[in-house]
Order: C-alpha cells, then structure tokens, then sequence
C-alpha cells in the first residue's frame, strides 16, 4: 500500500516534468510521447468501469491504481490538449458507460476536471458535440419493446450526465445556443405523469446547478420558462408528505385504539 501510494504521489510530476522537457520539442514528438502513456491509463480506466461485477468491490490496490490514472488524465487534460483532439471518442464512451456513477467519489472529482477541460477548451468544439450527444439520447429511447420503467430510468441517468456537465463547466461559461434545448428537455421530464421519485430528484438537482453555473441573464430566462413547472413540483412534493403524515398518524391512532 505504501508503494502504491508513493507510486501516486510521484509519477504526477513526473509526467509533468515530461511535458515539460518537451516543450522545445516537435508537437509530433511530443503527441507520440504522451500517446505512450495515454493508451495504456484510458485502457485500464475503461476495463475498470465496464466490470460490472468488481467495480463496487474493488481492492485497495484496484482502487488506489484507477484513481492515480484518473488523476493522470486529470492532470494531462489540464496542460495538453492531446485528450481533447485525439481521444474524444475515448473520453466519451467512458463517461456514457453504464456504471461510471458508481466510481468513488474522489474519482468522480478528477473526472469532473477532466470534463471541465474539455468543456472549457478553445481548441475544441467537444461542449457541443458531448451536450448534443446527451439531448440526443432523450430521442433513442422509445420503442415498440421498450418498457415504460426502462425508458424513465435511462432518461433518469441522462439528466444526472447532464448535471454532471452543467457542474463541470466554470460559472458563466454554459452555452447560450445549448440552454434552449436542455430547458425543454427538463420540461418534458417534469411534464412527465410516470416520473418517478429519482428522475424528480435528477431534475432538481439539475436546476439547482443550472441556477450555479448561469450567467445572471441566462438565468433570469431560464426561470421563466422553468419556474412554473418547479413550482407545480414542489406543491406536488409537500403535497406528498402530507398524505404520507396522514397515512402515519392514522396508523398510529388505530394502534392506541387496539392498545
């Protein structure tokens, strides 16, 4: 354990030293160098989220060895935009995988870097693509043989992806031409009658960002298209736990009668 961790706490400046050393070198060089590297950490980094049966059972060695190479990504996004130009593709299918919300918290964190450079960079047009890719999705999931639970759960889990982009990107800094169709996207999710109570909390929680991240004029509109249906959902929420009090205070008035 103790290697492992000296491991960590190393080989991030040691690569930073590399980027470095190679400044007054050719771009080609320097691209196959950090290529080197970065097959071999997005690899395991993706062997890891695919496995469905380990990756809430991972060992500490596991663990420790994923959140270096997290890290290291972290770190490469931020200084190079080799990640950005050449492994989109890479970056996307990682992020889009079934279990990558069940990664540990401060994996999470770096990755929340990562996107955040990827979303900030001026040398790519991935915000667009990543933002369109997720609204796209709401359109991929009806079906003749898809069930109404499997439909609600999927666009559940694109909301959360969503919130995660929408925190991941610097205050101010969110898309003017993209709001509109997250908006209306987040509108049909509270129109939703078979709405269940994860996909209420994804959608909450994805408006709480939004009010984080916008602009103040960004956010003014977006509270005038969004506040009515917030409203109409937090009634319904009270509403809720009021007939659940009721349910229990009369449960318990019918156990002191039968006392």
């Amino acid at each position: 354990m103790f290697t492992i961790v000296t491991l960590r706490q190393i080989l991030v400046p040691l690569t930073e030293s590399l980027h470095i050393s190679q400044q007054d070198t050719t771009k080609d060089n320097q691209y196959v160098s950090m290529s080197i590297v970065l097959n071999g950490s997005i690899k395991v980094i993706h062997d890891t989220i695919k496995d469905k049966a380990n990756i809430n059972n991972m060992s500490v060695f596991e663990k420790t060895i994923n959140e270096f190479l997290t890290e290291l990504l972290a770190y490469i996004a931020s200084q190079n935009t080799i990640l950005q130009k050449n492994y989109k593709q890479e970056i996307n299918d990682m992020f889009n995988e079934e279990n990558f919300f069940k990664l540990d918290e401060r994996i999470l964190r770096q990755w929340q870097q990562i996107m955040s450079s990827f979303l900030s960079s001026s040398e790519s047009d991935h915000e667009v693509q990543v933002f369109q890719e997720q609204l796209l999705r709401f359109n991929k999931m009806e079906g003749f043989f898809v069930g109404q639970k499997q439909v609600i759960d999927q666009k559940t889990v694109t909301f959360k992806r969503l919130a995660f982009l929408v925190f991941s990107n610097r205050t101010g800094e969110f898309a003017e031409h993209m709001l509109d169709g997250l908006l209306k996207k987040m509108t049909e999710g509270f129109k939703n009658q078979e709405k269940n109570e994860e996909m209420r909390q994804q959608l909450f929680l994805l408006a709480r960002i939004l009010m984080l991240r916008l602009k103040e004029k960004q956010l003014e509109d977006a509270l005038r298209k969004l506040w009515p249906h917030l409203l109409n959902e937090l009634v319904g929420v009270f509403d809720v736990q009021k007939e659940e009090q009721k349910a229990v205070k009369g449960q318990e008035e019918e156990i002191r009668r039968h006392k």
